[in-house]
């Protein structure tokens, strides 16, 4: 029985993801970002404001997938939180293989800001972000913004963005990418160092 209740799930989901991806471009539109990702030790904390929008007179209700770089460099994220942010409220969600699934809703004509927040380890001193499954939602956002916070004694050695801005204040270092008009053809990978001997 709990087999049957499982394998009918895991349909159900396979189902509304299908739906997901059929949705007119023209109907939903996932159109900014705006992500922190901040090195802490051997940790990255990461947040991102996701904007959409309904282009239609009805409200709109899906389940949407939300993924996570999952190796033997980057382990599952001990810390995961959704927040619907103009009703300042919780949502929950399930985990799925490499990330989590969560309701989606979007009232008639109007936009909507969904904020996801995970921590993740980063024992070998690299982090990934997934920007290319921008790419299912066929249209290119219309803004993106990227923040990455380091410490003052860690050098970032590679990065497959090229920045925009880099500025040390208060110990930190905060490097901006800034992007318009923007349909990524890879994820955002860093790569970094401690600048103290031990």
């Amino acid at each position: 029985m709990k087999k049957y209740i499982l394998r009918i799930w895991f349909i159900n989901i396979i189902g509304v993801l299908l739906s997901w991806d059929s949705l007119p471009a023209q109907s939903l539109q996932f159109y900014g970002e705006k992500i922190d990702i901040s090195i802490r030790g051997e940790q990255a904390l990461v947040t991102g404001e996701y904007y959409f929008r309904n282009n239609t007179s009805q409200s709109i209700r899906r389940t949407l997938y939300y993924p996570f770089v999952i190796n033997q460099n980057l382990p599952w994220p001990d810390s995961i939180s959704v927040y619907q942010v103009s009703e300042k409220k919780s949502l929950t969600f399930c985990r799925a293989k490499e990330g989590i699934l969560f309701t989606l809703q979007v009232p008639a004509d109007s936009t909507i800001i969904y904020k996801v927040s995970y921590r993740q380890r980063t024992p070998n001193r690299k982090m990934e972000y997934i920007l290319i499954t921008t790419q299912k939602w066929g249209r290119p956002l219309v803004f993106a913004e990227y923040s990455i916070i380091l410490p003052e004694d860690f050098k970032l050695s590679d990065i497959s963005l090229a920045p925009d801005s880099h500025q040390e204040i208060n110990h930190k270092q905060t490097i901006k990418i800034n992007r318009q008009n923007y349909l990524p053809t890879k994820n955002l990978t860093l790569y970094w160092k401690s600048e103290v001997l031990k």
